[in-house]
């Protein structure tokens, strides 16, 4: 259901790893992590960074350039420096842009009733993805074939803005920023199929950490309240499936949610019991403001996730 510490356990895994690989969802993602006394948020950046491990963002992950640069920066400013060394990025990631915010917040607002998303646009990657209108972090490397690709994702994006009564995104001041960002993100970029095949061969440890919990996924969670990207590891391992023989599941007692219609968590509690219930498991704030909807532990969700996640 999501806050059941990934985070903490991925980090205690991460010790005994050669790297970690975030294979999905994007900066939607909170993790919050206490390394030698000290606390450390991620949202798109692997935790095996912070124990000198090979961090990896894989294809299956959204990446907001901004968002991304901005936690680069933020994470070396509190003494940790992020280097292509020390970080490789996918090439055919999905690039996600100011657009997508723009009709993620358009959509949620057209909603008979809203889901509750986080408002940052990663539904709206995500259905370009599936669209092939995606531009992939690959394509920042060529301004003429960026700029093509650009033009036909805001044909189609800024038809459904007008469609919603929004405005358009302009093309050319999207453009430059994206190009700005570009020399930056680029040394990063790498083809993790091609690492994590040859670091597997090699016999090194391959940690694969999700960014969403497993009855948040938008075919066997709580439909339709639910993220659009999917936490089950062999949807978008960037290596083969046998790569990753073993998983780990975490559950927490306490059913949360981001926010939501009153089918965003499976045996909801009244107000009352939902106020204790947050109490009692002392959440930590990191990635999301609006109030959590609590509900109690259930068996057969327990029993379906850990099935799932094999």
């Amino acid at each position: 259901m999501g806050d059941e510490g990934k985070g903490r356990i991925v980090d205690l895994l991460a010790e005994a790893a050669d790297c970690v690989v975030r294979f999905n969802g994007g900066h939607n993602a909170g993790h919050t992590l206490v390394v030698g006394g000290k606390t450390w948020k991620l949202a798109l950046l692997p935790c095996g960074l912070l124990r000198g491990k090979l961090g990896v963002i894989g294809n299956g992950v959204v990446v907001d350039p901004q968002a991304l640069l901005a936690e680069i920066d933020r994470i070396a400013a509190e003494g940790l420096a992020i280097t292509p060394d020390t970080l490789a990025i996918a090439d055919n990631a999905t690039l996600l842009l100011p657009s997508h915010i723009a009709l993620d917040a358009a959509q949620e607002a057209a909603r008979a009733q809203a889901i509750g998303t986080t408002g940052r646009g990663i539904g709206p990657a995500f259905e370009d993805r599936a669209g092939r209108r995606a531009i992939r972090l690959a394509d920042l490397a060529d301004p003429a074939v960026l700029r093509e690709r650009l033009a036909e994702a805001l044909r189609y994006h800024n038809a459904v803005l007008a469609a919603l009564g929004r405005p358009a995104c302009e093309l050319e001041p999207m453009l430059a920023a994206l190009l700005e960002q570009a020399r930056r993100i680029l040394p990063y970029l790498r083809p993790a199929w091609k690492l994590l095949s040859e670091a597997d061969q090699a016999g090194r440890r391959i940690l694969f950490e999700g960014a969403q919990a497993m009855l948040l996924d938008v075919e066997h969670g709580t439909y339709p309240s639910s993220p659009r990207p999917a936490p089950g590891r062999r949807r978008r391992l960037p290596a083969p499936a046998w790569a990753a023989p073993r998983a780990a599941t975490r559950w927490r007692v306490q059913g949360l949610r981001h926010a939501g219609g009153r089918r965003a968590v499976p045996d909801r509690a009244g107000r009352r019991r939902r106020r204790a219930l947050a109490r009692e498991g002392r959440r930590v704030r990191h990635q999301h403001r609006p109030p959590r909807r609590c509900g109690c532990w259930t068996r057969p969700c327990c029993a379906r996730a850990c099935a799932w996640a094999g």
